[in-house]
């Protein structure tokens, strides 16, 4: 295998025009292909040729049931799909109720106390299941456990799940099955049981794959002072009267500094990086009115060219809120529509009214002193500290690595959802849009389980494609998010590739 990958790789160097006419379809191990530009459209998609060397895809078992992980908000979307379309499936989930990170009894929630969601509900919702009229436009963590668990109720789902029930390996057999073993997180009791396959909607935001500079931190509990995660924070209460700094500036970074202004003697906020562009939780319509919800507004794609469409969205966002550079942050260096901005317009008030200080990245932390890269930043003495620095992203520590490394540039799942060799695994990952993402996990999830389907069916697409899923990937993006990874998604393409694949299992056009 790596003699081949040699030779591939020299005549790429040596003749590109002709490495590039083999589609790079050259493996270089067993699950990852190396593949050429996005493509735009699903028809361009489906159309593609089929490569010379395509992935021996086997057929699954369709007489044993589909595992769920998870009963979150990616997790009831498949249970949905799969029970509309006849797909035998079970679910497991690790807490006693629905809801994932919004759940109000999950252990490892991240979700802090007054969380309100920072996509409108109308941009949340699932299409079958509309939130109340009389719920506000961002709705609470508690309104949000309820729709969720209300959606579970209203299509009995529930009757599907195993709660307190954590899956500790899935392992492959020799007839291309999959063999689960599970935990009772309450006896400790273990169990095992073999699936047609398994989707893994198990999200990435959790207190358990918490990310931060481990420098940093240790030389903060070196220095005695109070440290804790975003993930674990709470509530302000444990920060009253006290010296705070919250470093990162992600939505989260932007509530959790909000909220300790609110009662710490002194609030800062360090940035990571670049800095961010905040936007409006709402556009004016006129000057006299609040207008739509800014991910509502934004769906109105207006028919003008690129530089266009960003231009209008830089003079909302200084007209709404300000240039970045008028409170304190560093130009950002990167334009409005090329990473996921920060929906809290609240920080740039307290900012100017001097309820916090803007800081740039922390170089030391030495006792309770804490220095900064920008050499006119003031070293501060300091009393607490929350990283705000983010997750570890997906990880799947009940699988083999081999299977599934969405870490690796060179491995890629078709649609973001489908392995490129193994038929009986299927990702739900934690996608991430300028607009609610769970309508995406529900025509993902269509899709998945049109497949599924489609299988049990004997449609030929099955095998078309199984062809092609290891092959060029296609587009998600558009012309969003192009600083950000693959997982960074245009919600309005992503939603409509989705169901035109679910519609092609089915046999539309």
């Amino acid at each position: 295998m790596q003699i081949r990958c040699l030779i591939f790789m020299t005549t790429a160097l040596v003749f590109p025009n002709l490495a590039s006419a083999s589609w790079e379809w050259w493996p270089c191990s067993s699950h990852v292909y190396r593949s050429g530009k996005p493509l735009n459209s699903f028809k361009q998609w489906v159309n593609q040729p089929v490569p010379r060397r395509p992935p021996i895809v086997p057929k699954t078992d369709v007489s044993l049931p589909v595992l769920v992980i998870g009963a979150g908000p990616a997790g009831l979307a498949a249970m949905r799909q799969l029970k509309l379309n006849g797909v035998s499936f079970e679910a497991v989930e690790r807490s006693n109720a629905v809801g994932g990170i919004y759940s109000l009894t999950s252990a490892t929630s991240p979700a802090y106390d007054n969380l309100e969601m920072k996509t409108s509900k109308r941009t949340t919702e699932y299409p079958d299941f509309p939130m109340p009229d009389a719920w506000p436009d961002y709705i609470s963590r508690e309104q949000a456990a309820q729709y969720l668990s209300n959606y579970a109720g209203r299509f009995a789902l529930n009757r599907h799940i195993r709660f307190h029930s954590k899956v500790l390996t899935i392992t492959k057999t020799d007839h291309n099955t999959w063999l689960a073993t599970f935990v009772d997180e309450l006896t400790g009791q273990q169990s095992t049981k073999e699936y047609r396959g398994f989707v893994s909607a198990k999200g990435a935001f959790s207190t358990d794959t918490i990310s931060y500079p481990t420098r940093l931190w240790n030389e903060a509990v070196a220095g005695g002072i109070e440290v804790c995660h975003s993930a674990t924070y709470r509530n302000n209460q444990p920060y009253e009267k006290k010296r705070t700094l919250v470093f990162g500036f992600g939505n989260s970074g932007a509530d959790i500094v909000a909220q300790v202004s609110e009662v710490a003697s002194e609030t800062y906020l360090a940035v990571r990086g670049g800095a961010a562009w905040v936007v409006p939780l709402y556009v004016p319509l006129t000057p006299w009115t609040r207008g739509a919800p800014a991910d509502v507004f934004a769906e109105r794609r207006w028919p003008v060219p690129r530089f266009v469409e960003r231009w209008g969205y830089r003079a909302i966002q200084r007209l709404t809120v300000g240039d970045p550079t008028s409170y304190g942050f560093p130009e950002p260096d990167h334009d409005i529509l090329d990473t996921v901005p920060v929906s809290n317009p609240l920080v740039p008030d307290l900012i100017r009214k001097g309820k916090i200080a803007v800081k740039s990245t922390i170089l030391r932390i030495d006792g309770k002193r804490v220095t900064f890269t920008d050499p006119e930043d003031e070293a501060l003495e300091i009393d607490a500290m929350i990283f705000a620095t983010g997750y570890k992203g997906q990880d799947f520590p009940f699988l083999s690595s081999e299977y599934v490394d969405v870490h690796n540039p060179n491995f890629h799942l078709a649609f973001h959802t489908f392995h490129p060799t193994e038929p009986g695994i299927f990702i739900l990952p934690e996608l991430h849009a300028a607009a609610g993402v769970w309508p995406i996990y529900f025509y993902q999830a269509e899709a998945v389980a049109a497949f599924l389907a489609a299988e049990q069916n004997g449609s030929p697409r099955v095998a078309k494609f199984n062809r092609l899923r290891g092959g060029i990937p296609i587009d998600l993006k558009g012309d969003r998010f192009s600083k950000r990874d693959k997982f960074h998604v245009d919600h309005l393409i992503a939603k409509d590739r989705f169901h035109e694949l679910a519609n092609w299992f089915g046999g539309g056009e």
